[in-house]
């Protein structure tokens, strides 16, 4: 489990650090030392620099890498989400959508960041799926090869 935390901020007493398993709070340099020491020993900090005043993604991913973790689920909001997608670190997608709307001009998106100022600019998602669960649907897809076109530093085995 990882969270990304720029400034540390995570209640130490939160339920999600003291569960079973091993949990990495991933915090900016800003944040400092806000959770050593006043964490269960299952939790690890790790500071990271920041891009843009937030934890940066690809340095996270790479220490990620180097600890051997091959495969992320991201579980997060729009603002955590956008930036994945406007880095271009998204591979595959799985959307819920409940039967239940918002609405509302301030309503959160579930996908911040930049977005797409025209439909041809969208993110598009191939060789999908969908699945009911309940009343909800998942919508589950692989980013299309535009969203890794010109990103040198990303790397694929197929």
């Amino acid at each position: 489990r990882v969270v990304v935390d720029t400034h540390g901020r995570t209640p130490k007493d939160a339920r999600l650090l003291s569960q079973p398993g091993r949990t990495l709070v991933a915090v900016g340099a800003s944040a400092g030392d806000s959770l050593k020491g006043q964490v269960p020993g299952n939790v690890e900090t790790l500071q990271l620099p920041c891009s843009n005043g937030r934890v940066d993604l690809r340095a996270l991913l790479h220490a990620l890498g180097e600890r051997d973790v091959t495969s992320v689920l991201v579980e997060g909001g729009g603002t955590l989400l956008g930036s994945l997608f406007d880095q271009s670190l998204i591979d595959k997608v799985v959307a819920f959508v409940s039967p239940v709307i918002i609405g509302g001009e301030k309503a959160l998106s579930p996908v911040s960041g930049l977005g797409a100022g025209r439909m041809s600019d969208a993110f598009r998602l191939k060789n999908t799926r969908v699945m009911q669960f309940g009343a909800d649907v998942a919508i589950i897809g692989y980013c299309d090869n535009r969203v890794l076109r010109g990103k040198a530093d990303v790397h694929r085995n197929s």
